[in-house]
């Protein structure tokens, strides 16, 4: 429905100029479709074309505007790459560099000051002293808008000369990007920046030096002995930006870096193995590739830039024969141009042979890889159940190990009924029928202090009766005889006494004395200490350590009655 609509407001752009606030609007939920993640790509492959046209038809400054707005929705789609994202960016940078074909003065406007933003990244990297300088230039952001910059210009390089002078800052900014750390650790990145020079090189016909990036990284030291890495397949260098140290020490990741060195290197030579200067311009790179021959110890490495070093000696023969039989001069600068040109259109030169058949390698390369990529996707999604299952269990284990410490924990604080289990003296189930009993007979004894105090209220006759009206409830819960004793000399007590204090002691959580403890004297004050919340009670008795010292000060007082006490029931 939204690609639907777009493309019936497509032809209506042009009504839109008189309505400015209105034209506003439509450009920005255009370009937010156009930046969104959406995975269908109709929608905003029609609002890129909305935007294109309303940048067309408006009066300026539209244009300028839609640019501006497709490169801002691209840098802010930029900042995280990864497989997935991978397709939209590429999408993205296609519709930013349709837009900036449409009138090269704009985008040279707009280029201008966006090349200005990421030289003073640049600079400002250099000046600072900061250990994370580098990283406002060393982020996926940065990174994607200096190579967008790059497709703009060798796009428009076929279509005039209009941005030929923001080609010398794009290149210097790269090349300057490329040497802010040279650490091995950041190769992915040198070598992202060197393939983006060479397009832009072959795009606008500017000689750029790149070979001297590319040698530098054959005189990593980790390539001169053997490689002590474990075995795996390389990383993908295209979804990196730093290396760890375990990766630099990898066998497939050396060989992976010699190759894309090398395959980068040909291609480089390549673009000018038809100039008469070649034979020039290739010297230092054979020297530096006859050195990294000499000290590598890894003989696939060696045998690469041997194969290299052959092609390019053949090209330079090549062209020396051809420059012997030229009649020009040298400062003829036309004729030089010429020099070459058929079999350059042909590619008849042994360099760019031996260099084409380098990179459909790396090509190959690349697919097995992103092949390999996608069976690894679906076998993690064929896996899905076994992996939520794995994890359910392992999320259960885990439950279980922290209740497990909370049941220790908990023991810590139980006291001697703690003590008692831990030695095996007390079963489990014979626990949750003591926690059931001391539960029913808590509830009982709390009716039948009601009971008591509303006969106290009535008259002291009523209340000699309470201790046969509970009696039934209480022996249902098997009391023992001790029990059964106590609850009726408690009921005899508060008969007999009539203190409604001895009750109100009973019902305060922190009296460690017998639940159906009398009017108790001081002694049975002293002696209560309130249990521990989270301490158990077996059949409704005291279990710490105070009920017993309270039990004892009760009976040495005279006053009071037995405390509770710990049984240990036989079964």
């Amino acid at each position: 429905m939204t690609a639907y609509t777009l493309r019936r407001l497509r032809p209506s752009a042009a009504l839109l100029g008189p309505y400015p606030r209105l034209t506003k609007k439509l450009l920005k939920l255009a370009l937010e479709l156009f930046g969104s993640g959406e995975k269908e790509n109709a929608p905003r492959l029609q609002a890129l074309l909305l935007v294109r046209q309303m940048g067309l038809v408006l009066p300026p400054p539209a244009l300028q505007t839609c640019l501006r707005g497709a490169y801002r929705a691209y840098a802010a789609n930029a900042r995280f790459v990864s497989p997935a994202s991978l397709p939209a960016l590429a999408f993205m940078a296609a519709g930013v560099v349709e837009l900036s074909t449409l009138d090269l003065i704009v985008t040279y406007q707009v280029g201008f000051v966006a090349i200005r933003e990421l030289a003073v990244l640049l600079r400002n990297a250099l000046s600072q002293k900061t250990q994370d300088a580098h990283k406002e230039v060393y982020c996926w952001q940065t990174l994607n808008c200096l190579e967008l910059w790059v497709k703009v210009l060798s796009a428009a390089a076929a279509k005039g000369t209009t941005l030929q002078p923001l080609v010398y800052p794009l290149t210097q900014l790269l090349l300057g990007a490329a040497r802010l750390v040279p650490t091995p650790r950041y190769f992915p990145i040198r070598l992202r920046l060197v393939r983006a020079l060479n397009r832009l090189g072959q795009a606008t016909g500017v000689y750029i030096p790149v070979s001297p990036l590319l040698l530098e990284m054959l005189h990593w030291s980790e390539l001169k002995r053997t490689p002590t890495g474990g075995a795996g397949a390389p990383p993908d260098m295209l979804l990196l930006l730093r290396l760890s140290k375990t990766q630099l020490k990898m066998a497939a990741l050396q060989e992976e870096v010699v190759n894309q060195v090398l395959e980068l290197l040909a291609d480089h030579l390549r673009q000018w193995s038809t100039s008469v200067a070649f034979p020039e311009a290739s010297h230092l790179p054979v020297v530096a590739l006859r050195g990294f021959i000499k000290g590598c110890a890894v003989e696939r490495f060696r045998r690469s830039a041997k194969q290299l070093v052959v092609a390019i000696e053949r090209n330079v023969v090549y062209v020396g024969n051809a420059r012997d039989s030229v009649t020009f001069a040298p400062q003829d600068l036309a004729a030089a141009g010429r020099f070459l040109s058929e079999e350059k259109e042909i590619d008849k030169a042994p360099l760019v042979q031996f260099a084409t058949q380098l990179l459909q390698k790396a090509a190959a390369r690349m697919a097995m890889r992103s092949e390999a990529a996608t069976q690894v996707l679906k076998l993690g999604g064929a896996g899905g159940n076994s992996n939520k299952n794995s994890s359910s269990k392992r999320r259960r284990a885990e439950e279980e190990e922290e209740g497990d410490s909370e049941d220790d924990e908990h023991q810590e604080h139980r006291g001697d009924f703690g003590e008692l289990v831990a030695a095996g003296d007390v079963s489990e189930d014979v626990e949750d029928e003591d926690l059931i009993a001391g539960a029913a007979k808590k509830h009982i004894r709390q009716k039948e202090k009601k009971l008591k105090r509303a006969a106290a209220a009535a008259g002291g006759d009523a209340a000699n009766g309470i201790g046969d009206a509970v009696a039934d409830e209480i022996a249902e819960y098997h009391l023992s005889d001790e029990d059964e004793d106590e609850d009726e000399d408690a009921g005899g007590g508060d008969a007999a006494g009539g203190d409604d204090s001895d009750s109100t002691d009973d019902l305060d959580p922190h009296n460690a004395a017998a639940r159906g403890g009398g009017g108790g004297g001081e002694g049975a004050k002293k002696g209560s200490k309130g249990p521990h919340p989270h301490h158990r009670q077996q059949k409704g008795r005291g279990s710490h350590r105070g009920d017993k010292q309270g039990g004892r000060q009760k009976q040495k007082g005279g006053k009071g009655h037995r405390g509770g006490k710990l049984k240990k029931h036989k079964h």
